[in-house]
C-alpha cells in the first residue's frame, strides 16, 4: 500500500514445512478484537442489576459454532477469550476476545462472510444488553496469486539441489500470510521447503526441528535456490517476461 514494492519484478520466499513444494495454497485473512461492555453488580447480592459481559462473548461463542454449518468448506473461523471477567464474585463489567476468519477466495471473505459474523457479534450483544466494540485491525491477508513460471523454475532448482518434490493436494491445511497481498501486486512465488516429516508449524515439534540439522539444510538449500532463481530472472528476459505473462493471466 505504502509503494514499497513499485519498481520491483518479482519477489520469492520460502516457508518451512513437512514438504517440498513449489507453492502453498493461501487463505484470505481477516482479524477482529472484540469487546463487550456491560455493567457491573455483585454476584451473589444483586446480580439483577448487573449486564454480564461474559454471556455476550459466550453467546457470540455459540453464534460462530452455528454460522460454520453454513460455511464454505475452505472457511475457518477461529477465536480466544483474552479477557473474561476481573473477580469470579462480581458480574464481568467487560469481557473481551479475539476472532480470525479465513477462505480460499478475499470476496467471499469479505462479501458473505464479514456480514454474517459481524450479525453474530452485534447480536450476541443485543441478546445480553451490552454494547459491542468491535475492532476489525486494518491489515488483512489476500489470497495467493500463484505463478506457474517461478513454480516450475524453483522445482527444477530445488531438484538440482537434491530435494523432491511433492505435487500440491488442494484439500491439504493451509494458512494466511502477507505474501498472498503480494503476489496481488507482481509475479511471485511462495515456495514450501521440508524441515521435518510430521511436524506441523506453531507446534513445540516444529520449534525443535526448526534448530535441528534438517532446518539448517533448509536454510541454506532455500538460500541457494532462490539465489539461483532470481538470477536466472535477472540474465534471462524471456523467463521473466513468462512469469509476468502468468501473473496478467491470474
Amino acid at each position: 500500500n505504502e509503494g514499497v514494492f513499485e519498481g520491483v519484478a518479482a519477489a520469492v520466499m520460502i516457508h518451512p514445512w513437512i514438504l517440498n513444494q513449489v507453492a502453498m495454497p493461501m487463505l484470505a485473512s481477516t482479524r477482529w478484537t472484540l469487546r463487550y461492555h456491560g455493567v457491573p453488580a455483585h454476584a451473589a447480592a444483586a446480580p439483577h442489576l448487573g449486564v454480564n459481559a461474559l454471556d455476550a462473548v459466550r453467546l457470540a461463542f455459540a453464534g460462530l459454532d452455528a454460522l460454520r454449518q453454513q460455511l464454505r468448506a475452505d472457511a475457518r473461523v477461529h477465536a480466544m477469550i483474552t479477557h473474561g471477567g476481573d473477580a469470579v464474585n462480581v458480574i464481568p463489567e467487560r469481557a473481551e476476545m479475539m476472532l480470525v476468519a479465513r477462505a480460499a477466495d478475499t470476496d467471499y471473505l469479505f462479501e458473505k462472510m464479514v456480514p454474517r459474523l459481524e450479525g453474530v457479534f452485534e447480536g450476541a450483544a443485543r441478546m445480553t444488553g451490552s454494547r459491542l466494540e468491535a475492532i476489525q485491525e486494518p491489515i488483512s491477508y489476500a489470497s495467493m496469486r500463484f505463478n506457474p513460471t517461478l513454480e516450475a523454475a524453483f522445482g527444477r532448482l530445488a531438484e538440482r539441489r537434491g530435494r523432491s518434490i511433492t505435487a500440491l493436494d488442494p484439500t491439504a491445511g493451509t494458512g494466511s500470510s502477507d505474501m498472498g497481498n503480494v503476489s496481488q501486486a507482481m509475479p511471485s512465488l511462495h515456495a514450501m521447503l521440508a524441515i521435518d516429516d510430521v511436524a506441523m508449524p506453531h507446534t513445540a515439534p516444529f520449534e525443535v526441528a526448526a534448530a535441528s540439522k534438517r532446518g539448517d539444510e533448509a536454510v541454506l538449500d532455500g538460500a541457494a535456490i532462490l539465489a539461483a532463481l532470481a538470477a536466472e530472472l535477472l540474465s534471462n528476459p524471456q523467463l521473466l517476461a513468462q512469469a509476468e505473462a502468468d501473473f496478467a493471466a491470474a
